[in-house]
């Protein structure tokens, strides 16, 4: 009898061992089921947070983007001797780099562009232009402050001694 007895313990002892291993199971089942919804909510949560994302304030000193309203204020020319700036005609020009890479011409300025294409920090390519390539290349400086930029043409070459257009932000 005792041996069926030491067998009997050994059953009990092998079904709660049994029974332990699925609990544990359900358990660890639970913690990465917790684990798994953690893991999605952050990813929504992230989310949600890179999709938002705050315009470009054309008036944030920290913008150093050509997107933008800018008045035309200036015009740069030289005859071979020492260049001037000259009062930009006529007064209250404006034009916008907008951010899907749309231009709008002033009204002396580039009118038949439409369209920018950034090509480095310093070179911006505009078209369509009048000329026998489509496009012009402008050289571009925006001031520390992001506040003025002068465009200069680069290619095709129309200021034998220098020109540049001066525009401040709106």
């Amino acid at each position: 009898m005792k041996l069926i007895f030491l067998d009997y313990a050994s059953v009990l002892a092998v079904q709660m061992l049994h029974r332990n291993e699925k609990m544990t199971s359900v358990v660890m089942l639970k913690n990465e089921a917790m684990k798994s919804f953690f893991i999605v909510i952050v990813v929504m949560v992230s989310g949600i947070f890179s999709a938002c994302h705050k315009e470009d304030d054309p008036n944030d000193p920290g913008n150093k983007t050509l997107v933008g309203k800018w008045k035309y204020v200036e015009q740069y020319s030289s005859t071979g001797a020492a260049g001037s700036w000259n009062p930009a005609l006529p007064a209250g020009q404006i034009i916008q780099f907008k951010g899907d890479s749309s231009f709008v011409p002033a009204a002396e300025f580039l009118v038949s562009a439409n369209r920018y294409r950034i090509l480095d920090s310093t070179r911006i390519e505009l078209s369509p232009v009048v000329s026998t390539s489509g496009y012009v290349i402008m050289s571009y400086r925006l001031s520390d402050n992001s506040k003025e930029l002068i465009l200069s043409p680069l290619f095709p070459s129309i200021c034998i001694e220098g020109c540049a257009s001066k525009f401040i932000r709106e």
